[in-house]
């Protein structure tokens, strides 16, 4: 149906590997006796759930209705986060995240009356994924907010290296000159610091992903982002039209396209 020109294909990006993963094999994703229920219950959707993924993985998710797939998944990327004190998520500091929803409109629906290429451009105006900022293991509550103002708090992830294949960050504290910075190992801020300091650290490490794969410069023109559209199937005809008049399989097209 492809060669017959009935179903447009879509051409992926090459990724590349990310930085300090050198085979398919080590992991890149993990769940450690991860539990999870929603506030509203006391039944647990999810009890102890373990989890590992590398490179070369491809893995499906299978399940009756109600059973926990997409809260499983939601938990692996981060858009959940596991109960407090229950289990760990953890993802690679160098690993990038493409995030496609079941239902397209839980990307769109504040963009119906936008055009693909408007969608894009307003998607990764400020050079990251906007999408991937709004997971909650990412975004900063209020109160968070309100933690990094105390005294000796940690208010910015300045800096990544690497000593002896573990992660250590460079960090700004309150009541401390900026040039008087601290580094420590990420196994140690874990410990010692109180949980939005991850997030900031998660934060800078989606800034330096799209600096090392160009995302934080690559020019989102409309011409640019006309040639990206046409990569997975989506015309100038639908790309100048509204999102709104879009079919069902044209949306998830444009969403998967967002996403690489």
């Amino acid at each position: 149906m492809i060669a017959a020109g009935l179903i447009l294909p879509m051409n992926f990006p090459d990724p590349g590997k990310p930085e300090g993963i050198r085979t398919f094999r080590k992991p890149v994703m993990t769940l450690k006796d991860v539990s999870f229920k929603y506030p509203e219950t006391d039944r647990y959707i999810l009890n102890k759930v373990e989890a590992t993924l590398t490179l070369g993985s491809r893995a499906v998710i299978v399940g009756g209705n109600g059973s926990g797939k997409s809260t499983f998944l939601k938990l692996l990327i981060g858009d959940l986060e596991p109960e407090e004190g229950i289990g760990a998520a953890w993802k690679h500091h160098a690993l990038r995240l493409s995030y496609v929803a079941q239902q397209s409109l839980h990307h769109l629906e504040d963009h119906v009356t936008s055009t693909p290429i408007q969608y894009i451009q307003a998607r990764f105006r400020q050079g990251l994924d906007a999408e991937v900022a709004k997971l909650k293991s990412i975004q900063l509550t209020d109160e968070e907010k309100a933690a990094m103002e105390g005294p000796n708090a940690i208010y910015a992830i300045v800096g990544r290296t690497s000593k002896g294949n573990k992660p250590w960050y460079e960090f700004q504290q309150r009541g401390k000159m900026k040039s008087d910075t601290q580094s420590l190992p990420l196994s140690e801020i874990t410990m010692r610091f109180p949980p939005y300091v991850l997030k900031l650290i998660k934060n800078y490490d989606q800034k330096a992903q799209a600096l090392e794969s160009g995302m934080a410069i690559r020019p989102i023109t409309e011409a640019e982002v006309l040639k990206h559209l046409a990569d997975f199937g989506i015309d100038q005809t639908l790309a100048f039209g509204k999102i709104r008049q879009m079919s069902g399989g044209q949306r998830q097209r444009l969403v998967i396209c967002a996403a690489f």
